[in-house]
């Protein structure tokens, strides 16, 4: 329908393209932790084709980056934009984030449905009206749309990788919330180097949290660590417990209330299978979760936890309690830290 629309208006072009690559960046906040000064970037995981860094500027970062992703795409770049802008105005010092960038070489896959190349800024009745944030006048670019009957590549998922080192990170900081996702943009990218916009489009969300100065040197501790401790949690999540818990522990966002109910469930069920692989030994080996009275993180012991599961699983509540899912995560925050962050 959008291409349809866009060729009526004599601005779009049914086209062929065959692309072979796949670029995604997503950037979080790094929570609970603010630098006191300028830092340099960390990176904190690298592999063939994910690359985790730890940034406290983003435009130095990117203008050093050699990131395709960031060179070929407007709406990229205009997001990044706009997100500085908005925390420069907020005033709070200097920010830190977690940059995600993948890149996958692709076996090239000819597109030749649902295939247009568009103005990034047409005009109608004289004035411009933009189809690609970000876009430029007189600039074209390539969008392609998914059908059930038509050629797509195979996108591999790292959503495992990228759970783990949010999990770690959130063991990190011991962030008892949503660590707020600010930017996930993805594109595909031509065997002649051209942008491809695939739909849906990117989203956001961002939240507030509480923070810690650090100078630069602590900063370049943090980073040091958590980057040690991914890669001993690498090696411990072809565990099946252990990809249930890195698993269970991001959410994209807070959601309605019944979704955090079953969050709160998976939580505990990953708790549950976990807590031995971890290292935890209960008070004596009969002590199941449901009567460890041992407060592991935060404030509430195993049992209170465990006791709010079955409150919740057999609908004895309302509206899910806040304070049970923010010291659910504290606990598990301090297992991590206990197995990886030695």
């Amino acid at each position: 329908m959008f291409l349809l629309g866009a060729a009526k208006l004599g601005i779009g072009e049914k086209i062929t393209c065959t692309v072979d690559r796949h670029c995604r960046t997503r950037i979080f906040d790094f929570p609970r932790a603010r630098p006191t000064e300028p830092v340099p970037h960390y990176t904190i995981y690298r592999s063939n084709s994910v690359h985790v860094s730890l940034v406290s500027d983003l435009r130095a970062y990117f203008a050093q980056s050699d990131s395709s992703h960031y060179g070929l795409s407007p709406p990229l770049r205009h997001a990044l934009a706009e997100l500085v802008e908005k925390k420069d105005s907020e005033g709070e010092g200097i920010n830190s984030y977690i940059v995600v960038e993948e890149s996958h070489s692709l076996p090239p896959k000819v597109l030749d449905r649902g295939c247009g190349l568009v103005d990034e800024v047409p005009y109608r009745d004289g004035q411009p009206d933009p189809l690609l944030t970000g876009g430029r006048a007189n600039e074209r670019f390539i969008v392609a749309f998914e059908s059930s009957d038509g050629p797509w590549p195979d996108i591999p998922s790292e959503e495992q990788t990228v759970n783990m080192i949010l999990a770690a990170t959130r063991a990190s900081q011991d962030a008892d919330q949503e660590i707020p996702k600010h930017i996930d943009q993805s594109c595909l990218v031509t065997d002649d180097g051209r942008y491809v916009c695939p739909m849906p489009p990117a989203s956001a969300s961002a939240r507030l949290g509480v923070v810690r100065p650090l100078d630069a040197d602590a900063f370049q501790e943090t980073a040091v660590r958590l980057g040690e401790a991914v890669s001993r949690m690498e090696a411990d999540v072809v565990s099946a417990h252990i990809e249930l818990l890195v698993n269970a522990l991001y959410w994209d966002d807070y959601k309605d209330d019944n979704f955090r109910r079953l969050h709160y469930l998976s939580l505990w069920q990953s708790l549950s299978e976990s807590h031995k692989k971890l290292g935890y030994t209960a008070p004596s080996a009969k002590t199941k979760l449901g009567k460890d009275p041992t407060v592991v993180g935060g404030t509430f012991s195993l049992q209170a936890l465990t006791s709010y599961r079955h409150d919740i699983a057999h609908w004895w509540t309302g509206s899910i309690d806040g304070n049970y899912l923010a010291n659910m995560y504290r606990t598990i925050n301090e297992l991590l830290r206990r197995k990886y962050f030695q």
